[in-house]
C-alpha cells in the first residue's frame, strides 16, 4: 500500500483493524499533514497518511516496523496516546503506540521515519 500524501487521497490508503500492510512512505516535505506532526523530521525523513474506520470503541495499538513518529487525528485534533513501547524481540515490530478510540473515522499520520517503507498494523486490545 502507498501512503497518502494529501487528505483527499486517504481513500486509497485504508487501514483495516487486524490487517497488516507494508506501506510505502513519501519524503516528509511531500506530505500535507492534517495536523502538524509532533515530530516532523527533516527533508530526508519519510511519512504518510492513512485512514482507518473504527467500528467498536476501545484501545487500539498502532504497531510499526520502524521508528516513525505516530500521530492519530480525529476531527482535526490529535488523540493522546495511552501507552507506547517497542515490539517483541525478533517480531519485526519496532514500535507500538496505544490510543483510546471511539467509533468513527481517524487518520494515522506517520512522520520522521528513516525508512521509505514500513509495516503497519492496527489492532484492538482486549
Amino acid at each position: 500500500m502507498t501512503a497518502a500524501t494529501r487528505p483527499e487521497e486517504l481513500s486509497r490508503a485504508e487501514l483495516k483493524p487486524g490487517v497488516a500492510v507494508k506501506a510505502a512512505l513519501a519524503h516528509t516535505p511531500e506530505v500535507n499533514y492534517l495536523a502538524r506532526p509532533t515530530k516532523p523530521g527533516g527533508g530526508v525523513a519519510y511519512g504518510g497518511l492513512f485512514h482507518i474506520a473504527i467500528a467498536e470503541p476501545g484501545t487500539y495499538r498502532v504497531a510499526l516496523g520502524n521508528a516513525s513518529w505516530v500521530d492519530v487525528i480525529k476531527d482535526g485534533g490529535k488523540i493522546e496516546s495511552s501507552a507506547h513501547g517497542g515490539g517483541p524481540a525478533c517480531s519485526g515490530v519496532r514500535k507500538m503506540v496505544d490510543y483510546p478510540m471511539q467509533a468513527g473515522d481517524y487518520v494515522v499520520q506517520l512522520s520522521a521515519g528513516a525508512d521509505a517503507q514500513t509495516g503497519v498494523l492496527v489492532v484492538k486490545l482486549p
